[in-house]
């Protein structure tokens, strides 16, 4: 098809769409399918787009060399559901690599991403809920893949859950770095190839629960996670398997199912 598209048109053929994005990289009756698709279109096409998908998203938006996107493979953003060429514009836009230090401007819906429960930008302040049954909800933000070293900083407006996380060196659902603050503990994560630890776990002191106005942080340095409380540590650890780079998020878990929200404010990222 590519010989008689370049004879027919007098054109190169730079480059192929995957239909639907697929190319093996989820569940597949094949497990070799992805390797031997990715090398047929390597040695064909200098550039294959593949799909991005909002529901099922566990990837960055933007188009980063690592062992799981090829430096070949670029995404593409089905425009069938974008409402405007506004829209358009401001789903690249938060899809780009981000530099630090960045502050949260509160000006671009899309940059924060539902991986499940939904974030939505308000009164300044980025507002997290679950749905209906489910025991928790998460957001990344878009563009923070590259990061690395670096403090991550949010003011709580408001927390009506029982464990609340600030997420850091985030990959994907499956591999990330947390601080977590629940009713009674304080405590570093760390999840790896969807193997969740919890270290040096810590209880809380009476009346040093987190509320209303608390500011929390999280620093990743190298293998070493600090968290902080109000300007105080109150957790660390040391990591051996720890991601190399990731971005910044938002989690929480509360075992009852009912809908539950967490705000956050002032939300900032520092180099180290």
């Amino acid at each position: 098809s590519k010989e008689e598209l370049q004879n027919t048109l007098n054109k190169t053929i730079m480059g192929f769409a995957l239909p639907f994005g697929e190319f093996g990289q989820r569940e597949s009756n094949y497990p070799q399918s992805e390797e031997v698709l990715l090398n047929e279109m390597q040695q064909v096409y200098p550039m294959v787009f593949y799909q991005y998908k909002p529901a099922k998203n566990k990837d960055f938006r933007a188009n980063y060399n690592n062992q799981k996107q090829d430096f070949y493979l670029v995404m593409r953003i089905s425009t069938d559901a974008i409402q405007s060429p506004d829209a358009l514009l401001a789903q690249m836009d938060a899809a780009e690599a981000m530099p630090l230090p960045y502050q949260e401007k509160y000006d671009n819906s899309y940059r924060w991403i539902d991986l499940w429960g939904s974030a939505i930008m308000k009164n300044n302040s980025i507002s997290l809920t679950n749905e209906e049954g489910n025991i928790g909800a998460m957001s990344y933000l878009d563009g923070s893949y590259l990061w690395q070293n670096y403090t991550y900083s949010a003011t709580l407006d408001n927390n009506e859950t029982s464990k609340l996380m600030l997420l850091a060196r985030f990959q994907d659902s499956e591999n990330y770095v947390a601080c977590k603050y629940d009713s009674n503990t304080y405590s570093v994560i760390v999840v790896n190839d969807k193997i969740k630890g919890t270290m040096n776990q810590t209880r809380v002191p009476p009346g040093d629960n987190i509320g209303t106005g608390s500011q929390l942080q999280i620093n990743v340095s190298g293998n070493q996670v600090f968290c902080w409380k109000d300007g105080k540590e109150v957790v660390s650890a040391s990591i051996s398997q720890i991601p190399p780079n990731g971005g910044v998020g938002l989690r929480f878990e509360d075992n009852d199912g009912t809908k539950k929200t967490i705000i956050v404010s002032n939300i900032s990222i520092t180099a180290q």
